[in-house]
């Protein structure tokens, strides 16, 4: 048997899907009892050179589901894009509800995570980036200096997501599904499964020169941070992937941020 490789951990370089690879985290202990964030990494994805898989999971009601999804749901999506190489959206939706099955088998009633993922790799047409995203996390590209979202926060209080809930016979009590949950789609949370899904909103994205760097975070991030502000942040002065995303962390701390946070940049 070989080494057991740990997908948490910074990969090695040279790359070979990504210029760079930066990531930090923070409990932020004066707001949070634990650290329920969880991650993945993996260059050269499924062994294939020019691949990456990357990945940022923010859980909630526990550790329980984010450490299961953490360790697994990366070789979830290798199966489903082994099945439909040709088809990643396809892939990426059988996944998601594949992962979200498993945690009801296991009882996940009161617990869950959002779930950002993000595939690069190079396609007969070029280098090409898949993004699938469920819940608060959010991905954001620098597209020449200015800041792309390629998620969707899905939350209440956005007009889609609250429609969709009373449609199917919830409600949304001070601001929160059930007066207990803020995000409307999520992987567990199977008490609420009937309004809190698990269909992820995905983007894709053919890149180019003009696409620098891929930042993934949590909520913890974008509660006191906006997309351009991020970008801004690290357009200059830090030369590597991991002192951009330190940076980021210590600028999230020093505006106040009262959440776990997770940052990750990837140099493209």
């Amino acid at each position: 048997m070989g080494d057991v490789v740990d997908y948490t951990k910074v990969p090695q370089a040279p790359y070979k899907s990504v210029r760079d690879i930066g990531f930090c985290e923070e409990q932020n202990r004066r707001h949070r009892r634990t650290m329920e964030d969880g991650h993945c990494m993996i260059d050269g994805f499924r062994g294939n050179e020019g691949e990456g898989y990357f990945a940022i999971y923010d859980g909630h009601g526990g550790k329980g589901a984010v450490l299961k999804v953490q360790k697994e749901f990366h070789n979830v999506i290798e199966t489903y894009l082994n099945d439909n190489d040709e088809n990643v959206p396809e892939a990426f939706n059988g996944a998601y509800g594949f992962m979200d099955g498993e945690l009801a088998t296991q009882d996940f009633m009161h617990c869950g995570t959002t779930s950002i993922t993000c595939l690069v790799r190079k396609e007969s047409t070029g280098r090409k980036l898949y993004v699938a995203n469920c819940g608060d996390a959010r991905v954001v590209i620098n597209e020449g200096g200015v800041a792309r979202r390629l998620t969707v926060d899905h939350k209440c209080g956005e007009q889609e997501e609250d429609d969709r809930i009373r449609q199917t016979g919830g409600c949304i009590l001070r601001g929160r599904v059930s007066g207990i949950l803020a995000v409307s789609r999520a992987l567990g949370d199977h008490a609420m499964k009937d309004w809190v899904i698990s269909t992820p909103y995905q983007e894709q994205v053919d890149l180019e020169d003009k696409h620098t760097q891929l930042i993934l975070a949590c909520d913890g991030v974008w509660d006191v941070l906006s997309d351009q502000e991020v970008v801004d942040l690290i357009k200059e002065g830090e030369s590597t992937a991991q002192e951009m995303a330190d940076k980021i962390l210590r600028t999230s701390l020093e505006k106040g941020s009262k959440d776990n946070i997770s940052v990750m940049v990837v140099l493209l």
